[in-house]
């Protein structure tokens, strides 16, 4: 007999069990978490202020 006879036949690990299908768990669970977490509702805006329509000028005359 060989060695393949006596051990029998190999058998596979079932998907959920396999490494690469652990990590993809991982990545899914984190990114509902995040999901759920949220962020702010308020909206943050760095805007600029309006351009003022005066036009200043300052005239220095002579001593």
């Amino acid at each position: 007999m060989t060695a393949e006879a006596q051990s029998g036949p190999k058998t596979k690990k079932q998907i959920w069990k396999r490494w690469w299908m652990i990590v993809r768990y991982v990545i899914v669970g984190l990114a509902v978490i995040a999901n759920l977490s949220g962020g702010s509702d308020e909206e943050v805006t760095a805007e600029a202020p309006a351009p003022s329509s005066e036009i200043r000028t300052t005239v220095v005359l002579g001593p």
